[in-house]
């Protein structure tokens, strides 16, 4: 299903009958790209995994505008331990591998020494383009993203019943998040999208 496809589904629960639109394309578009990142934030669904070789002196590596949070490092086929900025920069052994995340970027200690390949998994966030796009969230997550949807549409209108509808919406959107991180278990598997060199 395409964004604007979906949007048009929504359109009546928004109450929109025979033409009469009260919202414009633009605004729901944002609205829908907001529900997806929220719903990303909340649940992480996506892995990329980035290439890149080490340089001697860097310690700091972009990785990607999407990156959310790290899930494993390997350079030269070593495990890096994932690590706070107080632990990085104040560990008493200097030869532990770590790594944080500091942005976009990561920070590895000790700093290299030599070119060495690395190999970095992390959770990635997947915006929500519009018109034809097709939706980026699995079918099993869009009854949240509508939720959130429902609740950013509501919440910038000036009426009293649209600020209640929106409290409504977020309340529901939160439940729906609830259950389904409790239906979450080790063998749902997120999804991948292959691999990038950075």
């Amino acid at each position: 299903m395409t964004a604007s496809e979906w949007i048009e589904s929504q359109r009546a629960q928004m109450q929109e009958k025979d033409g009469n639109r009260f919202w414009g394309d633009p605004e729901l578009e944002s609205a829908l790209a907001d529900a997806a990142a929220a719903v990303q934030q909340d649940i992480p669904i996506f892995t990329d995994r980035a290439e890149f070789t080490t340089q001697p002196g860097v310690s700091a590596y972009e990785i990607s505008e999407n990156m959310m949070d790290g899930l494993s490092l390997k350079i030269g086929g070593e495990r890096y331990e994932k690590v706070s900025a107080s632990m990085l920069f104040t560990s008493d052994d200097e030869q532990k591998k770590m790594y944080m995340i500091e942005g976009k970027s990561i920070v590895v200690l000790p700093e290299p020494t030599e070119a060495r390949e690395a190999v970095f998994e992390y959770w990635s966030v997947r915006p929500q383009a519009a018109g034809e796009a097709t939706l980026v969230l699995p079918r099993p997550y869009h009854e949240a993203m509508r939720r959130y949807f429902l609740f950013r549409v509501y919440e910038k209108q000036p009426d009293r019943k649209s600020r209640e509808l929106a409290t409504y919406y977020l309340r529901l959107y939160e439940q729906e998040i609830s259950k389904r991180k409790r239906s979450l278990s080790p063998t749902n598997a997120p999804v991948r999208s292959g691999y990038r060199k950075v």
